[in-house]
């Protein structure tokens, strides 16, 4: 299978997304002539435009319902069709949309309710970026960078340059980047 139309399907959440990079990545290189695409829910759609190998970014309106884009899916008749959300709305989506293939990583619902749920149990689990591109394999794509990765803007680098020159941290200075926050309270970091 050499897909010409590929659409990677990630709804949401931000560190979710950008762990999608290296699957976009990998796919840029097995498959340098193919269109990629990923679709987000609108408030990703930029951080989605930054992933490595990506040409367009479809956005998902909750609002108007999944099966106008069911309908858009079907018209563009992507290839191939990567589940890398795995929910309801994801599954009925890729099978209403009628892709050439589907592929799908596997949540591992049971390890990740023991590891939020139950810390103290010991369990040995694999990444999530590994999860991502296991789901890869059916392609033949293994032994691919697990690195996550964003490519900025120049006008990006030059904001970030900015504001930290207003900080006096030089570009030669090492950053710790820590963000506590997030969507669900079992992700968050206790105060």
């Amino acid at each position: 299978m050499n897909p010409s139309r590929i659409l990677i399907v990630r709804f949401s959440s931000l560190g979710d997304l950008v762990l999608v990079s290296p699957v976009t990545r990998a796919l840029r290189q097995a498959y340098p002539q193919a269109t990629i695409t990923v679709l987000v829910k609108r408030a990703y759609e930029s951080i989605a435009l930054l992933l490595p190998g990506v040409d367009s970014v479809e956005v998902f309106d909750s609002n108007q319902g999944l099966m106008p884009l069911a309908s858009d899916v079907r018209r563009t008749r992507y290839d191939l069709l990567i589940d890398l959300h795995a929910n309801a709305r994801s599954y009925l989506l890729a099978l209403l949309g009628r892709s050439g293939r589907t592929l799908r990583y596997r949540k591992r619902h049971l390890a990740r309710m023991i590891m939020v749920y139950y810390p103290s149990l010991s369990m040995v689990t694999r990444h999530t970026v590994d999860a991502y591109l296991r789901a890869l394999h059916p392609l033949g794509i293994f032994d691919s960078d697990p690195s996550p990765e964003l490519l900025l803007t120049d006008l990006a680098i030059d904001e970030v340059t900015e504001r930290c020159g207003l900080e006096s941290i030089q570009p030669t200075d090492q950053l710790i980047g820590i963000a506590p926050g997030a969507s669900h309270v079992t992700t968050q970091w206790p105060a």
